[in-house]
């Protein structure tokens, strides 16, 4: 039997920092498209795996081994997921799912809450994958979290929509938090932001009933704007208008 098993085809996987890893081909076929592809049908006898960390390459091979996802460490999960993204091997992504999900479920600091968040926002904008961030946002949508908002908010100028975005989402009808980064925006340009306008082109404007007078005086302050455009002119003076 051990006889057998050193004669079954290998492949050395090429990491960063020591020695190949010797993995049996078939180990690493059995549930990924992509190395069935490139190790059969390529005939490749070895994969660079130096764009992760060696060891969640290691651990990678142990769960493709074991064909089940145990309880790996906080530090290691973004690793696995982007090696089961890249591998495609689908059960392990389902997996990670759920890891994921009991991690969320499970959160009780604003560390483990930032940590998911994280990873999430990753997932969206490496991995292309919404729905770690759609089950954060269903998660924490319902709380009033103005000062994990706010920390992410500070850049708002600079953030991407994919961020800016969930942000908004979590913020909710808490109207405070948006008029004040919109107030901050217009303070620290000369121009409206691109972020800014977004804000603005979406929100619905009678979610600030509570706080007309700062709303009104708002715009006002973005019509005096050195740079503004005349179309951004133009949208603010129909938002005051309303």
């Amino acid at each position: 039997m051990a006889q057998a098993r050193l004669q079954e085809p290998t492949t050395m996987l090429i990491i960063r920092d020591g020695d190949p890893l010797c993995v049996e081909t078939s180990t690493l076929t059995a549930d990924s498209s992509v190395f069935k592809y490139m190790l059969e049908e390529c005939r490749f006898e070895e994969e660079d795996m130096k764009d992760f960390s060696s060891e969640a390459v290691e651990v990678f091979v142990t769960l493709l081994r074991d064909k089940k996802m145990a309880d790996i460490e906080d530090g290691l999960f973004r690793e696995i997921n982007k090696l089961a993204v890249a591998f495609k091997v689908v059960w392990l992504q389902c997996d990670c799912r759920r890891w994921f999900e009991r991690k969320i479920l499970a959160v009780s600091s604003e560390e483990e809450k930032t940590f998911v968040f994280d990873e999430s926002y990753y997932a969206l904008k490496r991995l292309g994958n919404e729905e770690y961030m759609d089950m954060f946002v269903h998660e924490f949508g319902r709380s009033d979290d103005t000062k994990f908002i706010s920390r992410y908010l500070n850049d708002f100028d600079n953030l991407e929509i994919n961020m800016l975005c969930p942000l908004l989402q979590l913020a909710g009808s808490n109207n405070e938090i948006i008029l004040d980064i919109l107030n901050k925006s217009v303070a620290n340009n000369s121009g409206l932001s691109k972020n800014a306008m977004l804000i603005l082109q979406n929100i619905n404007i009678w979610c600030f009933q509570a706080n007309w007078e700062r709303w009104s005086s708002l715009l006002e302050k973005i019509t005096e704007l050195p740079e503004i455009t005349v179309s951004d002119l133009r949208f603010i003076s129909k938002l005051q208008s309303k």
